[in-house]
């Protein structure tokens, strides 16, 4: 339950309880992943405290609305072909069905195959492929170069949502 959403579909959460109860019970192991559940829920719980305190201090709390509901996934970015080259750009923001990308030249309107791609620790990389399709783009600001994107997305297959809400969203209670 702790490395899962409670959205992740059945047939993944059977793969992996079964692997689990093929293994031998090592009791110290147990005791040090409950360890580091409690661990995540305090960091959690902290970080939710602090970001409350920030709000209720800062002179744009009532703008809150333009963040809620996205997640910052760091060393996230994305990667679409088109134009028979490969472009690469940012992930700033990711919803359940909205990405805010940031690319040094624009992404054509409409419809992409893309992959988000992140780097985790130890070297480890999360990819999954989406279509994409770009609604909105705007300049990043005076003096600044690059495309702020914003398009919308929807998973295709229950892997795809249990990746995008386990390693982007990360909105599994001890996030990868």
């Amino acid at each position: 339950q702790a490395l899962m959403t409670h959205e992740t579909h059945k047939s993944i959460r059977a793969r992996v309880n079964a692997m689990c109860v093929r293994r031998e019970t090592e009791y110290l192991r147990q005791s040090l992943f409950i360890a580091h559940v409690g661990f995540c829920v305090l960091r959690r719980t902290l970080g939710v405290v602090v970001l409350a305190i920030g709000d209720m201090m800062s002179p744009v709390a009532q703008n809150k609305f333009l963040r809620s509901g996205f997640a910052n996934p760091p060393r996230a970015r994305i990667e679409a072909t088109f134009d028979g080259a490969t472009h690469v750009a940012m992930l700033c923001g990711i919803s359940d069905e909205v990405l805010q990308f940031v690319a040094t030249q624009p992404f054509p309107l409409g419809t992409h195959d893309v992959q988000l791609v992140r780097r985790l620790k130890r070297n480890r990389i999360s990819r999954v492929r989406l279509t994409v399709e770009v609604k909105n783009i705007a300049p990043v600001g005076i003096g600044k170069s690059g495309f702020a994107h914003f398009a919308t997305y929807q998973p295709q297959t229950g892997r795809t949502r249990y990746v995008i809400e386990r390693y982007f969203l990360r909105s599994a209670v001890v996030a990868a």
